[in-house]
């Protein structure tokens, strides 16, 4: 191919044979268009001659043809291009799903470890005076130890689910209410256990039984562990009565209320202070009547859905708190002799 023969093709000059050649030659040479037809090329090119018909219409299939191919190329690489969008966005949701989790996974062991950092002091509480000792708990429970009494517990409190003390000696208990954390005194060889009540435990190392008394509410005893022990079932109390666990031949009685064996505190044995903590009012005077020795008569429908918490000192009247109760719950106090008696309002 030379420049002479092309400027003779572009005026017209070459014969059918050199058309052909030259037609054959950009067919298989494309590229070569840009080497000839640049653009000032195109500005003085005049081409006069007509090609014959069927040529015509051969170059216009193979331009058509060309055309079609690139738009099926363009229509692939959308295709392509579609996909790889398709794909991107499944991938990134991938990722993002799986940081996600990683992310979720991550705080959660964070969260358990924070949990498993906890760290617990054993408290040791012991009554070194000549009477009784009064504390309350954490959970607003409270205790009074006898002298020479020990109490074991750990803080925080609340410890796998549940509230255990561990006891050596004598104490007087009321449990503040918490019907999902049961409260539990552990006492040499038995368990006691609560969700919100009072009772009494006598647990003396040197003495050869122990015992529980039930003042209020429900506790059930079981055995402090499986081994060598005789008390094959749980024992549950009701209030006034007493359980004796002999320590030497494992054996359990269970004794009516006029038991001598550890009564409730009576009226010598109230407390320098003591705090109810969100109890119901029927429980409140019931500990009241064990605390002071006195009846306190009500109807316990009146009470429903009534709850009380405050903190009395060992100089507060009975009389007083009494009143103090009434006028906080709306309630019609009256007293004849040693009896209180308690009514609803009438509005």
């Amino acid at each position: 191919m030379t420049d002479e023969l092309m400027e003779r093709f572009f005026k017209g000059e070459c014969s059918a044979e050199e058309r052909e050649w030259i037609a054959h030659y950009f067919r298989e040479h494309p590229a070569e268009w840009d080497k000839y037809l640049a653009g000032q090329d195109w500005e003085h090119f005049t081409y006069t001659g007509k090609l014959q018909p069927a040529r015509s219409e051969k170059m216009l299939h193979t331009i058509q043809r060309a055309t079609y191919r690139k738009r099926a190329v363009v229509r692939t690489i959308k295709r392509v291009a579609v996909a790889a969008v398709v794909v991107l966005v499944i991938g990134l949701g991938w990722l993002y799903m799986n940081t996600s989790r990683k992310a979720e996974q991550a705080t959660a062991s964070e969260q358990t470890a924070a949990v498993t950092e906890i760290s617990y002091t054993l408290q040791r509480r012991m009554n070194t005076t000549s009477k009784p000792l009064s504390m309350t708990l954490q959970d607003g429970s409270m205790v009074t130890l006898e002298p020479g009494s020990v109490l074991k517990f750990y803080e925080p409190f609340v410890k796998s689910g549940r509230r255990m003390v561990y006891l050596e000696g004598q104490a007087y208990f009321s449990v503040a209410k918490d019907s999902t954390t049961p409260f539990m005194v552990n006492s040499d060889g038995i368990t006691t256990t609560a969700l919100g009540t009072s009772f009494t435990i006598q647990a003396i190392e040197q003495e050869p039984v122990i015992s529980v008394r039930l003042h209020t509410g429900k506790v059930v005893i079981k055995p402090a562990d499986s081994l060598g022990r005789r008390m094959k079932e749980p024992v549950y109390l009701k209030p006034g009565h007493v359980l004796v666990y002999n320590k030497t031949t494992m054996l359990v009685t269970v004794k009516a209320a006029d038991s001598k064996l550890a009564k409730a505190p009576g009226k010598a044995m109230v407390p320098n202070w003591y705090m109810f903590s969100n109890q119901p009012l029927d429980q409140v005077f019931q500990q009241l009547e064990e605390l002071y020795g006195v009846q306190i008569n009500y109807a316990k429908d009146a009470l429903k859905d009534m709850y009380f918490i405050g903190r009395f000192e060992k100089t507060d009247s009975l009389e007083t708190i009494m009143r103090d109760i009434a006028l906080l719950n709306k309630l019609t106090l009256t007293k004849e002799g040693n009896t209180y008696t308690l009514t609803k309002q009438r509005h």
